[in-house]
């Protein structure tokens, strides 16, 4: 019991510096710290999870707070809206350049990237966090929004040279089955 309580102190304390870098990081870009999550969020997601009820349910905010984020985004030039191919009245969102630049600064000068950097035990430690993740996850019925190369659904190099999601039968380039996705789906375990 004493080991689960440790745990729980341990990542109590990671989120709350790692949410006062980002405040203190999204301040001085003259962003919130919902802005910048958005930014954060949308640099990482695929195709299927750049719309903005994807981002309300991964960030866990109401659609107004999402909705009020995205204008105010996009005020600053740093997303923009775009129009699905197929269906008109699905909206998606694509970070600018200059949004990109924003993020890659983010992550690139935090704390916890040079921590990492020189930590030796990582892969340890990423498949620790990850079984612990997805048991929350499990538990409180949320979607795993995992990385769409470790979905259930996922077809590796299923037409020829590029990937496929077994789900919509569209073809998945190599960095869209990188990011994570809405629609991810863990294999079932025995």
């Amino acid at each position: 019991m004493k080991s689960k309580y440790k745990i729980e102190t341990l990542l109590e304390r990671l989120d709350h510096l790692h949410r006062s870098y980002l405040r203190d990081f999204a301040y001085a870009e003259g962003l919130n710290l919902r802005q910048l999550e958005a930014l954060l969020y949308l640099s990482n997601c695929n195709k299927y999870s750049d719309t903005p009820l994807a981002m309300s349910e991964y960030l866990g905010l109401t659609k107004g707070t999402v909705s009020q984020t995205i204008i105010a985004l996009e005020h600053k030039t740093l997303l923009r809206k775009k129009k699905d191919s197929d269906d008109r009245r699905v909206i998606h969102l694509e970070l600018t350049t200059k949004g990109q630049q924003i993020v890659k600064n983010c992550v690139d000068n935090s704390d916890r990237a040079k921590a990492l950097r020189s930590n030796a035990k990582l892969r340890t430690l990423e498949t620790g966090l990850t079984e612990l993740l997805r048991e929350i996850q499990h538990v409180n019925g949320h979607r795993t929004f995992g990385a769409c190369h470790t979905c259930k659904h996922f077809r590796r190099k299923a037409l020829g040279e590029h990937h496929q999601c077994g789900l919509t039968q569209e073809p998945l380039f190599e960095i869209e089955s990188l990011k994570i996705c809405r629609e991810h789906t863990e294999y079932a375990t025995l």
